[in-house]
């Protein structure tokens, strides 16, 4: 019988939403690499993050000229 091993990761928003997305992002997978690093030590095979885990749930920003 084979096992498979999967790990969920989910957190909150690791910056403030004034910063551009890409700062977001950088903040977001800092955030997350030791947890990662953490799974891959205990052996999970198949990890799995939060939708939209390098953003805000919403758009960081809003065009108000579009609105």
């Amino acid at each position: 019988m084979s096992i498979l091993r999967g790990g969920l990761i989910q957190m909150g928003l690791k910056a403030d939403t004034d910063k551009s997305p890409e700062e977001i992002r950088q903040a977001m997978i800092e955030a997350h690499i030791p947890y990662i690093e953490e799974a891959g030590q205990k052996g999970v095979q198949v990890l799995c993050f939060q939708e939209v885990f390098t953003q805000p749930y919403f758009c960081p920003s809003q065009d108000k000229e579009m609105v």
